[in-house]
């Protein structure tokens, strides 16, 4: 996982209540000032997920006080990642209704304008052409005055994102969150450059695979001794450093404990004595 301080970041425009989601080229203007404390992330920050599964992210702020108003970029490999849904977080719930009742647009490259009512229900044109330059932008932005409490303090969810694994994410894929501004302040609001966190996805290891080299063999069964006997650490990093075994990939005998019976185990599977590992019983 990556973090990043920006402190040179197109602003939050203060325009008519709208949800905006974008394709990758937008206007810059002036910078906004750099956060102290705040921060824009990928949640989780972390997590595994193999060819042919689904992963949800919420993009996150944090460390906010009096927030109007929000946009940032997210970039992502489109080998490997492919946007299935947006969705408004419930941490703008506490702004005004306007802002998540109003439309979404994104500028075409023929000028025109796509519209997604509310961010819940993009549509295969808007999710088609996000695919195809793997980024997108989300954002609010209102000309409502904040005097009421409304604004959002402390951490909220600002959107939550659902991909396929359409590609093998190999040892990560980074969802990189960029040019985050959060625009603060009820009566005269000023934006400011968020911290920025950025997500990872990493494959899956085969089960028995405590190297992480995409095979099951005898290696693997030895890595799993030398843990046993304390020559070797476990780690939840895949590949491991050097001196560790990816450790959930080691528990082949669902015992919940990586220890010599899994060695063998493995050992069986390597000569064609036991087909399967981690036929694991239903809870």
């Amino acid at each position: 996982m990556s973090q990043k301080s920006r402190t040179t970041l197109s602003p939050l425009k203060v325009v008519s209540a709208a949800v905006v989601l974008v394709v990758w080229a937008w206007a810059s203007g002036a910078s906004p000032s750099e956060a102290v404390g705040e921060t824009a992330s990928i949640e989780p920050a972390s997590q595994e997920a193999g060819l042919g599964e689904s992963i949800t992210v919420s993009v996150v702020a944090s460390g906010v006080t009096d927030m109007v108003g929000f946009q940032c970029d997210l970039s992502f490999n489109n080998t490997v990642f492919e946007v299935t849904d947006i969705d408004l977080g419930d941490g703008l719930g506490s702004w005004p209704s306007e802002v998540d009742s109003l439309a979404a647009t994104r500028e075409t490259p023929g000028g025109t304008a796509e519209y997604l009512n509310g961010l819940t229900d993009p549509s295969a044109t808007l999710l088609t052409e996000i695919n195809s330059d793997g980024g997108l932008r989300i954002g609010t932005s209102n000309t409502v005055p904040f005097t009421d409490e409304k604004a959002l303090d402390g951490t909220g969810t600002l959107a939550i994102i659902s991909f396929d694994i359409i590609g093998d994410p190999g040892p990560s894929s980074t969802l990189d969150l960029n040019d985050c501004s959060f625009s603060v302040g009820l009566s005269s609001p000023s934006t400011i450059a968020p911290t920025e966190q950025d997500g990872e996805v990493c494959a899956l290891a085969p089960c028995g695979d405590v190297d992480c080299d995409d095979d099951v063999d005898a290696v693997d069964a030895l890595f799993i001794l030398q843990y046993v006997v304390g020559m070797r650490l476990g780690s939840d990093q895949c590949p491991p450093p050097e001196g560790h075994l990816y450790l959930p990939a080691g528990d082949v005998d669902c015992d919940g404990d990586v220890d010599a019976v899994d060695a063998l185990f493995v050992l069986q599977h390597v000569v064609g004595l036991r087909p399967e590992l981690c036929v694991c019983p239903v809870p």
